[in-house]
């Protein structure tokens, strides 16, 4: 018995099994690399948060509260905004956040300091003013960038 020519140029029906796919790793492995590649950074934070820790520790609030300018605690803010800006950009591996987050930590507990209440106000102030220095920040770094 012969078969007839449409079906001797068919191809046998190949059946497909279920497959898992495969999880891809690769952003996984991107953003490991780019936080070893920060190990520096996290390290830099821990030092200035070991820094505040002796500064709270061993110096007495009343000698840093009028260094500078008045009732302002500029050893204490130098400090901790430093650390927050290593760690934050070490926890985002970004700069920006790391800078604005270090802007938004600093001003709220400023305002703290100054015996402010930290209501609506307050935090929309910390807000406008870390997206405001922050976007500034980025504004100069690309001029800074493209006349290069």
């Amino acid at each position: 018995m012969q078969l007839a020519r449409s079906r001797l140029n068919r191809q046998p029906v190949q059946q497909n099994h279920i497959v898992k796919p495969k999880l891809n790793l690769s952003w996984l492995e991107k953003w490991l690399k780019e936080s070893f590649n920060l190990i520096p950074t996290l390290f830099i934070a821990i030092g200035f948060y070991l820094g505040l820790w002796f500064l709270m520790q061993n110096v007495q609030p009343t000698l840093i509260q009028n260094w500078i300018f008045p009732n302002s605690y500029l050893p204490f803010h130098l400090i901790l905004g430093i650390g927050n800006f290593f760690f934050f950009s070490f926890l985002t591996h970004r700069k920006f956040w790391g800078f604005f987050w270090s802007v938004l930590i600093g001003w709220l507990i400023f305002i703290k300091l100054q015996q402010i209440n930290l209501d609506f106000w307050g935090i929309g102030s910390g807000l406008i003013l870390a997206i405001g220095s922050s976007f500034w920040w980025s504004l100069v770094n690309h001029f800074k960038k493209t006349n290069q």
